[in-house]
């Protein structure tokens, strides 16, 4: 709850591309090519403007819809959850603003991975979370739980900082005590994780 409480203080500033969460924002140039990529391969010539026609995607930790509403854009039937109703709220009236999404808005829930997953069972097509897993404190119950959700055969994407003093150094002490690129607080070293500590609960949540 306090880390959805911190995250729900920022709504105001959520879309500034020059505020709190444009590290967020700037994200999406390499994180939405790499979730496109990863759903559908096809050679350049392939490509059309909505790649991701006709694949339901889940974005967990979807807070104001950063993320969400570039890959609807691509085609995608994109649902959100995140725990914060401010947020959730944010992020309908922000999809509702944009021309771009008209024929093609996110569903967004006010709800967790957890207590979403017993209804959607084998539902989503790909399950993105990023930049979500290092502010939870059950790591096996939350990757079980995006797994449960996956149709067979479906892809994941995680994104989150790896544990290391560099990122403990520049990723958090730079970057939120000097620097003011990200909020204050937003990550606590204990609680990230390194790639072969992800890739275990993954390999025990097939």
């Amino acid at each position: 709850m306090e880390e959805i409480a911190k995250h729900s203080q920022l709504m105001n500033k959520w879309w500034d591309l020059r505020g709190p969460m444009s590290a967020l924002h700037a994200m999406n140039e390499i994180r939405v090519p790499f979730i496109r990529d990863g759903m559908v391969q096809v050679s350049l010539n392939e490509r059309t403007k909505t790649p991701l026609l006709g694949k339901k995607l889940l974005d967990v930790g979807c807070g104001g819809g950063i993320l969400s509403e570039p890959l609807a854009a691509l085609g995608a039937e994109v649902t959100g959850i995140d725990g914060s109703k401010e947020l959730i709220e944010l992020a309908v009236r922000h999809s509702n603003e944009n021309k771009k999404l008209a024929n093609n808005k996110p569903t967004y829930y006010q709800t967790s991975i957890e207590d979403h997953a017993p209804k959607y069972e084998h539902h989503y097509d790909g399950v993105v979370a990023s930049e979500v897993i290092e502010h939870v404190t059950n790591k096996e119950m939350f990757v079980d739980s995006c797994i449960k959700v996956l149709k067979p055969g479906g892809r994941i994407f995680f994104t989150t900082p790896n544990r290391t003093r560099l990122t403990q150094f520049a990723g958090i002490f730079l970057a939120e005590y000097v620097f003011n690129i990200v909020p204050k607080g937003t990550h606590q070293y204990d609680k990230l994780m390194t790639p072969t500590e992800l890739s275990f609960l993954l390999e025990r949540s097939k």
